[in-house]
């Protein structure tokens, strides 16, 4: 059986407070998960990057089960990219028949692209190959963490080592480094509007130290935020999640801030600063610089900066991992959408 352990923090919703049961079924599809509604939403996230070489990528799988359609596909890009499909690598097509997915220990989609769970939570392989485009991957995925499920138990995160070789038109780069995976099931996942600033989720993992951790919130408003005046947001309802995971040790993270700052014309992200505590009542300074970025449209009414990001702890401990923040219409018209002229911000 899993571990469980269930602890109360001060901040975030009810299941960013504790943690949740897995087991091995969880790698799989969820039948059970029949929620009505056509937004119902199944999806894996395989994030991997080779930090030497500015090489940052997304492997993503969404299932709508109502709809019976999967959006899957990949995304390689080396240093910064303006657009999506700028990226040395990109095959997502949008709709395909999830009917022929089985359980979810094997899939294999239209682009060719296969996943394969070779033990649970210990071991995943993935590959793809474009021969047209000299394009091709060849993945092994191990744990580093064990998964982390949020209370709900219908979302885990896992800390994970990459080892293989991608092919990026014809040149071939060596993968040895850790990334990130996420998994989720049962959930109704909007597309509309959000009427709101920017959202990030972020994670890293300081091998050395055995450590992985993630925040998934929005800018502190006492931190001077670049949409400050044009949108209220809560400073206590600013974090949606939040762990730290040293060896098999978890804590769910209390008195987390964090500000993004953003160039001024694009409005991508270029660093962050953290800070928080964990349940044992050691503080964290984390700071991130990015160093790669491939954006992403997942849906018409949304765009996310997928970013490859260096992190330093205490000014000296150097490690790796994501920045992925969703921006929405409202806030990159009132930042950005005045430029013929009129009064920046006036998006109401």
């Amino acid at each position: 059986m899993a571990k469980e352990e269930l602890w109360t923090g001060d901040r975030g919703t009810e299941q960013a407070a504790q943690f949740g049961r897995w087991s091995d079924k969880d790698e799989l599809f969820h039948p059970e998960s029949n929620i009505p509604g056509d937004t119902l939403t199944e999806t894996w996230a395989y994030l991997w990057y080779i930090p030497e070489e500015r090489i940052y990528s997304q492997i993503h799988i969404w299932v709508h089960p109502n709809l019976n359609v999967v959006t899957a596909g990949i995304g390689v890009a080396r240093g910064h990219k303006n657009s999506m499909l700028s990226a040395e690598l990109l095959d997502v097509p949008a709709y395909a028949s999830a009917a022929n997915l089985g359980n979810g220990s094997d899939m294999t989609f239209a682009n060719g692209m296969r996943v394969h769970i070779i033990e649970p939570f210990k071991k995943m392989r993935i590959t793809y190959n474009d021969p047209i485009r000299g394009n091709a991957l060849d993945l092994t995925i191990t744990d580093f963490s064990p998964p982390v499920m949020r209370g709900s138990e219908n979302h885990f995160d896992q800390a994970i080592y990459n080892e293989g070789q991608v092919t990026l038109r014809g040149k071939t780069y060596k993968i040895a480094s850790h990334g990130m995976r996420d998994r989720s099931w049962g959930q109704l996942r909007t597309e509309a509007m959000v009427a709101g600033p920017p959202f990030t989720w972020m994670t890293g993992i300081f091998a050395d130290q055995k450590l992985s951790w993630n925040l998934a919130a929005f800018d502190d408003p006492d931190r001077d935020p670049d949409w400050k005046g044009l949108f209220e947001v809560d400073r206590n309802e600013t974090v949606h999640d939040g762990w730290l995971c040293i060896g098999e040790d978890m804590s769910r993270l209390t008195n987390a801030s964090k500000i993004t700052r953003r160039d001024p014309v694009t409005l991508r992200p270029l660093s962050h600063e953290i800070s928080f505590t964990d349940r044992w009542g050691r503080d964290y300074n984390i700071t991130g610089k990015i160093t790669a970025t491939l954006p992403w449209t997942s849906w018409p009414n949304m765009f996310a900066w997928l970013c490859l990001t260096e992190w330093s702890m205490d000014g000296k401990v150097v490690g790796w991992g994501d920045t992925q923040e969703v921006q929405w219409g409202d806030y990159t018209h009132a930042l950005r959408g005045d430029q013929e002229g009129g009064r920046p911000g006036n998006w109401r």
